[in-house]
């Protein structure tokens, strides 16, 4: 009997951890409105295959009059959104868009809110990200005369989206920190992405962190990956967005999962010769 409920009991354990993560990578390319390529988002199945730019799953071409201006975008697991900026320029301010599934976002349908973020950096805005619990919003001059490159976390979604309340500034280190483009995270996973959109600068540069505070300094990184293709140059933004292959049970069905096996297995059949019922439930006699 006690060897029962030892199994009941993994099993139950089992299905509250629930069956890991799967996340869907994405790449943004845009040439910012010039004469390259418009808005395109790239999908892959692998982090791996997103930080090589390889064996991408689909392509996807966002819709709309403020594409040409989508500097980056990003995902808490539950939201998504894009990020549009025209880097200070005669363009529209910085706008978020958020949606309600990744392929709103990746066609830019469909948004469930826009919200125009407040504050003096709001024209150098260029990229965004979540672990699935902290946010954070990535400003960069891109190497002119503005001011460096710095990172600003939030506890919400709404104030990372309205660059409201931050809980801290971290201005990472390092040579190539002019060109940072963006950054993002699968939860488990931080990178930072450093671009020169095409000039004399160095190519398109990943570098991953195992750690959030790593990816906020640029400090310890775990690789470096120089993505492939033709159009690395105009790589401008990262995402992941995590998403459960199952949904994990309520405490109280997992009790009564628990309770229910354990009555069945708390019955015993005694053979050969009468057969002796004993249930884990007393049961009132009818007669």
């Amino acid at each position: 009997m006690s060897n029962v409920l030892v199994k009941i009991s993994i099993l139950a354990i089992s299905m509250l951890i629930g069956l890991p993560a799967h996340a869907t990578y994405f790449n943004l390319f845009n040439a910012d409105g010039s004469a390259g390529p418009a808005a395109d988002f790239r999908t892959y199945a692998t982090l791996q295959d997103m930080l090589m730019g390889t064996n991408h799953t689909g392509s996807f071409a966002p819709v709309g009059g403020l594409q040409a201006h989508l500097v980056g975008s990003g995902s808490d697991g539950t939201t998504y959104w894009n990020l549009f900026n025209a880097d200070g320029s005669s363009g529209p301010a910085a706008d978020f868009r958020t949606y309600a599934t990744l392929e709103d976002m990746l066609m830019g349908t469909n948004p469930t809110g826009s919200f125009a973020p407040v504050g003096g950096l709001q024209a150098h805005l260029v990229g965004s990200g979540s672990d699935g619990t902290t946010y954070w919003n990535l400003f960069n001059a891109d190497g002119s005369s503005g001011p460096a490159a710095d990172f600003r976390t939030y506890a919400t979604l709404e104030d990372m989206l309205m660059g409201t309340n931050p809980t801290g500034s971290f201005a990472p280190v390092g040579g190539l920190q002019a060109h940072l483009v963006g950054s993002g995270s699968d939860g488990t996973t931080y990178w930072n992405l450093f671009n020169a959109d095409g000039s004399s600068g160095p190519a398109a540069d990943f570098r991953t962190y195992a750690t959030l505070e790593d990816m906020l300094m640029g400090t310890n990184p775990t690789g470096s990956f120089a993505p492939i293709g033709g159009l690395q140059a105009h790589l401008i933004g990262s995402g992941a967005s995590l998403q459960s292959l199952v949904s994990v049970p309520e405490p109280g069905s997992l009790l009564l999962l628990v309770a229910g096996l354990a009555c069945i297995f708390g019955t015993k059949r005694e053979l050969p010769g009468k057969i002796t019922v004993r249930s884990a439930i007393p049961i009132p006699a009818i007669w």
